[in-house]
């Protein structure tokens, strides 16, 4: 028996998103691993992306401009969307900065934990048992999963609560979006969604020392670099986009909740794909992909998979 259309064009969208995550660890550790001015590169591409925002507003506003609602009253949310976009990649790119990817990227499997608890205090929602038990489950599979010999305990595990802290504002934005029930078209919210994190990025280069030394370093090298640092984040922008659509395009041909399941697999696909980037480019994928650090990682990923198919049961 074949498999479902829309089981084949979710996964697909996985698989884009997932390769988009490799991006950013690209830039960290090509960009920032041997800085002398800061500490990683986090602030630092943040601001770019911010920048890089500003560079691309003609273009959409070519395409868009006749279908953009730009009343503050209806674009607020969008704005606070963007402000709240950067805050959880901020959060990921420093977690990203302390561990690899299939390390950090099977912790946002935690989101529909944090919308749980958000919705329990906001819309009045109840917290079932089998939920709790799965949130736990969660919990123990990141715990075991960002365990390894390779970094400090406490490296480690700022990193777990980087990522536990960018899953929460993740969840934060889609609740707000759900409390407040704002209807807006796609290019409305992408235009106030990019004034927020471009709000965002530019508090960052004017109140963070660190984060603008950070900035600065990467536009002190050369023409190439700078160029090199957008190509990658276009190319970035363009995976996650991609990643978007698809996804969209599988809760249309498949049901909604069997759908949002298989991000139950994003994990998975994470480790085989970082096993795989550190023999193809070790230079800038490193991890510790040892016997016994591999099954570790197997072991937290399989807890993390086992507690997200049950969360997604009960939510579907």
């Amino acid at each position: 028996m074949f498999m479902p259309l829309w089981f084949i064009v979710g996964l697909i969208s996985l698989f884009i998103g997932v390769i988009g995550s490799f991006f950013d660890k690209y830039l960290l550790e090509k960009y920032f691993s041997n800085s002398t001015e800061s500490e990683n590169g986090a602030g630092a591409l943040i601001i770019f992306s911010a920048f890089f925002l500003i560079v691309l507003y003609p273009i959409m506003l070519f395409f868009g401009y006749d279908k953009i609602d730009f009343n503050i009253t209806v674009g607020w949310v969008g704005l606070i969307s963007g402000i709240m976009s950067g805050l959880w990649i901020l959060l990921y790119l420093h977690a990203l900065d302390r561990v690899d990817v299939s390390q950090a990227i099977p912790i946002f499997q935690t989101i529909p934990i944090f919308g749980l608890i958000l919705a329990y205090f906001t819309l009045g929602e109840v917290l079932t048992k089998v939920q709790i038990l799965a949130s736990l489950i969660l919990i123990l599979g990141a715990s075991v999963l960002i365990r390894t010999k390779e970094e400090s305990f406490s490296s480690q595990y700022k990193a777990l609560f980087l990522m536990l802290g960018s899953s929460f504002f993740v969840a934060l934005s889609q609740v707000v979006f759900k409390v407040v029930a704002v209807d807006i078209n796609y290019w409305t919210g992408i235009f106030w969604n990019w004034v927020g994190f471009i709000l965002f990025g530019s508090i960052l280069f004017v109140s963070v020392k660190e984060y603008r030394a950070q900035f600065m370093y990467l536009a002190k090298q050369r023409v190439s670099s700078i160029k090199s640092v957008y190509g990658i984040s276009a190319l970035n922008e363009v995976f996650d986009n991609i990643s978007d659509l698809t996804f969209l395009l599988a809760v249309i041909l498949g049901p909604i909740g069997l759908v949002q399941s298989l991000n139950a697999y994003e994990p998975i696909i994470v480790l085989i794909f970082s096993s795989l980037m550190v023999k193809v480019s070790p230079k800038y994928f490193l991890g510790d992909f040892s016997k016994s650090t591999f099954e570790q990682k197997f072991v937290g990923i399989l807890i993390i998979t086992t507690g997200s198919f049950i969360l997604y049961t009960t939510l579907g």
